[in-house]
């Protein structure tokens, strides 16, 4: 059995065009061929857009580095398809773990004339008041 850029060269050759396995000597229409269903895998994880873009983006550079370690087991396909899970996966947990909140709640309003609204100084505190 075969393994490696071997196995990769016969499954390139035994495979429709479709399959963008034998697009890795043209790399360009390797990535016009599976750029569309990668990005839709990586973006029903990542719900954006953008960072299904930098998953695939990231995918492609390993597997078009990786593609001479390809055992053969299974497709070349679902082996792509697990690359990309695996980047939007680490894309998901680099977010989680940012722990993004909104500031927009913490900005400060402004009235028509532009000045300033600031709650604590909407009331003017006598001495009296303080004491």
């Amino acid at each position: 059995m075969a393994t490696g850029a071997q196995t990769l060269k016969q499954e390139n050759t035994q495979r429709k065009p479709e399959t963008g396995i034998e697009a890795l000597e043209d790399l360009q229409t390797f990535v016009r061929e599976n750029s569309g269903w990668m990005i839709g895998v990586a973006a029903r994880i990542l719900l954006d857009r953008q960072h299904a873009e930098d998953a695939v983006q990231t995918a492609f550079a390993k597997i078009i580095k990786n593609a001479e370690t390809y055992s053969g087991q299974g497709s070349f396909r679902g082996w792509m398809h697990r690359i990309v899970i695996n980047e939007a996966l680490m894309i998901r947990r680099t977010i989680k773990r940012r722990n993004e909140t909104d500031i927009d709640a913490l900005l400060p309003e402004f009235d028509n004339g532009g000045c300033r609204i600031d709650p604590q100084l909407a009331e003017t505190l006598t001495p009296e008041m303080i004491l």
